[in-house]
């Protein structure tokens, strides 16, 4: 009534404005229908209007042309291609509907047409006044909250579908499960997914499904329809069981622009049937790649890590030395050591001898010099000489003693002791039973020669 009101008062302006004009004025036609235009269009703003398509024509351009109708009366509409794409509706003769439209006056001929803005069927302005209301309730229960989600399990090896049997969704919805992943078990649950009843008849299949045991993830969906045909899925009685659900829930109702109440509440939304098929299971094409480079990865860590440690291995092994080896060098050094001391001390007495005697001659040609100090000085050389054969003595001792010991280590000695060395014909050395096996050739070592073997029985009980 106030937008009503609204177009009167600019009615009654307009027509005061236009009695201020000069009477006697002549205008040509066009000039008139242009006046017209421009006085409807600022009077009139656009608003919804209420009718029955008739005449309904679609020009090769895209645009469609009508008339909208009423018991009363009827007006010209023309709906331009660009709004009609993005409606999706199947618009023909006698459909009920609701428009916002803007009045105009089409100047070629004068005709009062109305400019359609936006269209949907009759009766969906009701249906998406109660779909808010309900969204707001319910998004004010906290029903549509990321926290009270459920996450989607990765690999499901069961998956309930609860749509109708007859509807192209389950068929769209089987033919992607088994493209991606063909051991998943499916177990459907029809219901009907349109009409009056769909609301309590979706509901009570996924009771049903929340009942199914084994099940690891549900998905409700049906394809694509307006607001009406989809209105069963805003059911409040559906939205609470598909919240209260312990299974995580998928929904997949309708196409990308569709929206039904369960697409809030569900734990996870997909634009259609197909996509809730995709999201619930795994490629099994990716899976295979993704195994195949891991194995790769794998391959290569491994030979990575064999070529390091045989890398240490030959390392270690230039690095290792044989015992009797070790011995012989031990040996050869206490011989060294022993031949750079005895040098060192016969140099060094040799030394010590001449700069005495030396000193003594110079001591001697002196005519003061008294006995008694060339008598201390002989002493003293006496004694010189006999520390240093007792240091001499004593460091030939230790060095006899090292010799003894390292000589123990001698192989050669260990051999003539009656002992033997067992080794494989390739000269690996043999020290457990367990390195041999009946039928194995060996060799076996003495102190002087070696003779060949044959293992006949290996004894695993004899203790050493």
């Amino acid at each position: 009534m106030d937008q009503s009101h609204e177009i009167i008062d600019r009615l009654s302006t307009l027509k005061r404005n236009l009695q201020m004009q000069a009477p006697n004025k002549i205008q040509t036609v066009s000039e008139l229908s242009r006046l017209l235009r421009h006085s409807i269009e600022s009077a009139v703003p656009s608003c919804w209007v209420q009718g029955e398509l008739s005449n309904f024509v679609r020009a090769a351009s895209g645009h469609c042309y009508f008339i909208v109708k009423d018991s009363a009366a009827q007006i010209r509409c023309a709906l331009f291609r660009g709004t009609n794409v993005q409606k999706k509706i199947d618009l023909e003769d006698g459909l009920e509907v609701e428009m916002l439209v803007r009045p105009t006056v089409y100047p070629a001929r004068g005709d009062l047409q109305l400019i359609v803005e936006d269209i949907r069927l009759g009766g969906e302005g009701q249906l998406f006044r109660a779909f808010v209301k309900l969204k707001l309730k319910l998004q004010n229960e906290g029903l549509f909250e990321k926290k009270s989600k459920k996450q989607i399990p990765v690999f499901p090896s069961t998956v309930g579908i609860v749509t109708s049997e007859k509807g192209a969704a389950i068929r769209d919805v089987i033919a992607v499960l088994r493209k991606r992943m063909p051991s998943i078990r499916v177990i459907i649950f029809r219901t009907l997914v349109q009409g009056k009843e769909s609301g309590k008849k979706i509901t009570q299949a996924l009771q049903a499904a929340t009942m199914w045991k084994g099940l690891d993830v549900i998905i409700v969906c049906r394809g694509g329809g307006s607001l009406e045909d989809l209105w069963g899925f805003n059911s409040e009685e559906l939205a609470r069981a598909v919240y209260s659900c312990p299974i995580p829930v998928v929904s997949g109702v309708g196409h990308e622009t569709d929206f039904t109440i369960i697409d809030f509440v569900a734990d996870h939304r997909a634009a259609t049937p197909t996509g809730a098929a995709v999201t619930v299971s795994p490629d099994r094409f990716n899976l295979m790649a993704n195994l195949e480079t891991i194995n790769k990865n794998l391959q290569r860590s491994l030979k990575g890590l064999i070529d390091r440690q045989a890398q240490k291995l030959d390392y270690i092994s230039r690095r290792l030395v044989a015992p009797a080896d070790r011995v012989r060098g031990q040996l050869e050094r206490i011989q060294g050591l022993k031949y750079r001391l005895s040098s060192s001390y016969q140099k060094v007495l040799y030394v010590a001898q001449n700069r005495l005697k030396m000193q003594m001659v110079s001591l001697r040609g002196q005519k003061n010099f008294p006995n008694s100090s060339r008598a201390v000085v002989e002493m003293l050389y006496r004694d010189l000489v006999a520390q240093g054969q007792y240091v001499f003595n004593k460091r030939e001792r230790v060095l006899d003693s090292l010799e003894h010991k390292v000589a123990k280590f001698d192989v050669r000695a260990t051999l003539s002791r009656g002992f033997s060395i067992v080794e494989k014909m390739d000269g690996k050395v043999i020290s457990a039973w367990s390195q041999l096996s009946p039928g194995d050739s060996i060799k076996i070592k003495f102190a002087k020669g070696a003779a060949r073997a044959s293992i006949i029985e290996v004894d695993k009980n004899t203790k050493a």
